[in-house]
């Protein structure tokens, strides 16, 4: 723990007569029942904070749902320490006809009157619903409800493969960590869940980003709205425009927007407004002189990338993707030799 003052941080002599603080202090597992009461207070440094849970969260990790009941290990208290199921006396009490099932402890602690009490957990672990905070915002994408459905709607056949694809990895992940039965269900059931599952990623992803956004340049009363709405977008706009040169509905096209929405009455005003946006940012970031010189070298790779043949460019593709440099990509290209058939096709 951070010496910063507080309480169980003084020296032990300050509380030589309080029995019950130095027996405390005496127990080598302080630390961690003090990281799940006073997190916060403990540490000096949100850095230090994230440091002592993330080490927690390691040790910790994901436990397994009961197999028999398909429920997930549950605790009593919100400050407390993680309950090991298999070293309390736990029963399982099932909550009408619902999937919901609460655990009685019936070695609960002690009451007033010598007895042990009974305990009813029916709150998830505090670090696993962490660890599936953390999975949800590093793995999750916001999903396209709309594209979601049409996609889910096709036979069984495509239904396997649309439920590998990317976006939905993780979803299924999450299904079938909380139900292990989950592939044994109706197909039907299987599309509700996973929906159903998309809307609340979704939603978490919005919340999640929101706070931090918050904190990094939000203003109490005001919109939590960026300066640019879509920042990315206007410098894709920009980069197109200063490197390839397609009219504004062509790059419209390109960057799948809208033909109807983004159309106006003698040209694409609304798409040119994003190019000026996305330009002022690369000449902000640049300079002027800086980014006609990155556009020089841009149209240069252009050029060499137009001159591979189509296994060549599928290759660097995916060179790039896996995150070799662009020298080393480009010094596996050129040994290959422009007749090299790779039996790679071109991903662009």
């Amino acid at each position: 723990m951070v010496d910063n003052g507080g309480y169980w941080d003084d020296d032990l002599w300050a509380r030589e007569d309080d029995p019950i603080a130095a027996e405390l202090w005496a127990n080598p597992d302080l630390p961690r029942k003090l990281l799940y009461w006073s997190g916060a207070p403990e540490h000096l440094t949100l850095e230090e904070l994230a440091s002592a849970w993330l080490s927690e969260l390691a040790d910790v990790g994901l436990p397994g749902p009961n197999p028999d009941t398909e429920t997930s290990p549950k605790q009593a208290g919100s400050r407390r320490p993680e309950l090991d199921p298999h070293q309390d006396k736990l029963l399982p009490v099932p909550v009408g006809s619902s999937r919901q099932l609460l655990w009685l402890n019936t070695d609960g602690p002690p009451t007033y009157n010598g007895y042990k009490s009974v305990e009813v957990l029916d709150k998830p672990l505090r670090t696993q619903t962490a660890i599936i905070s953390l999975l949800t915002v590093l793995e999750a994408n916001p999903i396209d409800l709309d594209g979601l459905e049409e996609n889910l709607s096709q036979d069984d056949s495509s239904l396997s493969c649309t439920l590998q694809s990317f976006e939905l990895r993780y979803v299924l992940h999450l299904l079938r960590y909380y139900r292990p039965s989950f592939d044994e269900l109706t197909r039907q059931d299987k599309l509700n869940l996973i929906e159903e599952t998309c809307k609340r990623v979704n939603t978490f992803l919005k919340a999640s980003r929101q706070l931090v956004q918050f904190l990094d340049f939000g203003v109490p009363g005001s919109d939590l709205r960026p300066a640019i709405e879509n920042a990315n977008r206007d410098v894709k706009a920009a980069v197109l425009k200063d490197v390839e040169g397609p009219k504004s509905r062509q790059i419209a096209e390109r960057l799948g927007l809208s033909s109807d929405k983004y159309k106006i009455k003698g040209g694409n005003r609304t798409v040119d407004k994003m190019i000026e946006r996305g330009r002022e940012l690369l000449e902000s970031a640049l300079g002027e002189d800086g980014w006609h010189e990155r556009v020089k070298v841009m149209k240069e790779d252009a050029e060499w990338f137009r001159n591979l043949s189509a296994e060549q460019r599928g290759l660097y593709l995916r060179l790039d993707r896996d995150r070799l440099s662009d020298a080393e990509a480009r010094r596996h290209i050129e040994k290959l030799g422009p007749e090299a058939n790779l039996g790679i096709d071109d991903e662009r």
